[in-house]
């Protein structure tokens, strides 16, 4: 079987038990070893249930993003009349794509730059929860690599004049506007 249909052969092994376990648990090994490429070529095809389980297995060998991707994907696909189980919609898929992204999903793992683009613009996840995320990268950043994200503003800068080659030492130097000169003994 191609590596892409797996999570869908996961699913149908799950529905007939113990029968196939053994294909269930070799469909589940390529699913971890391959989770982009067989979760994301046709997430839609899976139930609910088996989505919760694949999304929340630390065994998955991929970054948190993808198994985002994954959900957000199942969540908005088109679903073609008789192609699912399930008398779904759009809607209905959103619903429980949230709750399965706030219960699975683990925002802290995801880069910054992936919340603030990939995440913030689905359609599946609160700002507030976004946020959090980024509030406790920042957090953790700051403790664990010692990032300063204040700075010091630059000092205001000298206005003047300075005077070289004057014939004398006592005069050389620089001269700020409104003030004494700065080497003058």
């Amino acid at each position: 079987a191609h590596k892409s249909l797996a999570g869908i052969i996961y699913d149908e092994a799950s529905i007939c038990g113990e029968p196939t376990e053994s294909v269930k648990e070799g469909a589940l090994a390529v699913v971890k070893e391959y989770p982009e490429e067989t979760l994301l070529s046709n997430p839609h095809s899976l139930r609910p249930a088996v989505l919760s389980e694949l999304i929340s297995d630390d065994g998955m060998m991929c970054e948190e993003i993808i198994l985002f991707r994954v959900l957000e994907k199942w969540a908005t696909a088109e679903i073609e009349v008789g192609t699912t189980r399930v008398d779904d919609t759009v809607e209905d898929r959103v619903s429980i794509a949230k709750d399965l992204a706030a219960e699975h999903i683990r925002f802290t793992s995801i880069q910054p730059t992936d919340l603030i683009g990939t995440v913030k613009e689905s359609c599946i996840v609160d700002e507030k929860m976004i946020f959090e995320a980024l509030a406790s990268q920042a957090v953790s950043a700051e403790k664990e690599l010692g990032a300063r994200f204040s700075k010091e503003r630059k000092h205001k800068l000298r206005s003047g004049i300075t005077v070289s080659c004057a014939g004398s030492a006592v005069i050389n130097g620089f001269y700020e506007e409104g003030a004494m000169h700065k080497g003058y003994p």
